[in-house]
């Protein structure tokens, strides 16, 4: 098990200052509504990365329910497009988002029981998705 990661790249908004960061910035992709065929929305994205062609897709819930249709279809369909992606979805405590509790993976279409984990469970998985797909290429062959 590793340590809480540390602050690396905090957000810089002070909401104490600014105000509700979610209210004074944050887009409204609801506009685009009718812009979609069959009252399609748009999806907003948690987190991701990517490492050499690998992408790894965070979602966080408030819930360990199911997720709602639309996301559901998206997270299946995004990751049968290919093997290198891996779409996580995080459930934690109400209120809290760092007090993870739950985790399901998504990867080539298929959705995973719901996991325990903790938030230390989770920067364990995702430093193992990383140095899993951080393969350094050398002349055509993996680098040691």
């Amino acid at each position: 098990m590793s340590k809480l990661p540390d602050n690396y790249n905090p957000i810089h908004h002070d909401c104490e200052a600014k105000g509700c960061w979610n209210k004074q910035y944050r887009p409204n992709i609801e506009y685009f509504y009718h812009a979609l065929p069959r009252k399609l929305t748009m999806s907003d994205i948690d987190g991701v990365a990517e490492v050499n062609g690998s992408f790894l897709f965070l979602e966080w819930k408030s819930h360990k329910g199911p997720l709602p249709v639309g996301q559901r279809i998206l997270a299946e369909r995004l990751t049968r497009l290919s093997t290198q992606i891996t779409y996580v979805v995080i459930q934690h405590e109400p209120g809290n988002p760092m007090g993870i509790e739950n985790v399901m993976v998504v990867h080539a279409g298929k959705f995973s029981e719901w996991q325990e984990c903790s938030i230390i469970d989770l920067n364990d998985r995702i430093a193992a998705w990383a140095k899993k797909v951080d393969v350094q290429v050398v002349g055509g062959r993996e680098a040691a």
